[in-house]
């Protein structure tokens, strides 16, 4: 079984609100239909995605239908809305300190990993043997593919990731993740 776990498609950057509510930019939704052209899963593989209106809006693309929503693989929680100054060196500190709740309103991290692995968990055991796709968010996919093959978050896997992209996590050779 290999677990696919899609990052969103390029979203409206609005800082008037949080993350959480951005929508995917009509402008770039082509690059989805795109990585859905090239689709790496099978056809017959189970669909999941987080609430957050532009992982609703990939997994639609990408699908060619409604998806259901699972609220638990939504993003690492950051509550304030606005633009992080120096985005990088936050999610730095949060994946080296990962029970810190290092700016005002966001989740640790232990918190996002634990949530987002119960949350497939299920699905894996809800549909076995049958390829999984998950749409989702860089931080909380970077943090259970960590989870998934026993390694450490790699901040270098989360800074590379494109909008949208995808992680692929084979459990049928023991975890190994990648890029699809």
């Amino acid at each position: 079984m290999v677990l696919y776990l899609v990052r969103h498609g390029r979203p409206i950057i609005d800082p008037s609100v949080p993350s959480s509510a951005w929508v995917l930019d009509p402008d770039h939704e082509h690059l989805v239909t795109e990585l859905a052209a090239r689709a790496p899963w099978s056809a017959d593989a189970v669909w999941f995605s987080s609430p957050e209106p532009k992982a609703v809006r990939t997994a639609r693309l990408l699908a060619g239908r409604d998806v259901p929503v699972v609220r638990d693989l939504r993003e690492h929680e950051r509550q304030a809305a606005g633009l992080v100054p120096d985005f990088v060196r936050a999610i730095a500190e949060a994946f080296a300190t990962p029970d810190a709740e290092v700016r005002p309103g966001w989740e640790p991290t232990a918190r996002t990993q634990a949530r987002t692995v119960v949350a497939a968990g299920r699905i894996i055991e809800d549909h076995p043997g049958r390829d999984i796709v998950l749409v989702g968010h860089g931080t909380a996919w970077t943090l259970l593919a960590a989870a998934l093959t026993g390694s450490e978050p790699d901040l270098g896997r989360w800074r590379a990731l494109s909008m949208p992209d995808v992680i692929t996590v084979d459990t049928t050779e023991g975890g190994n993740a990648g890029k699809a």
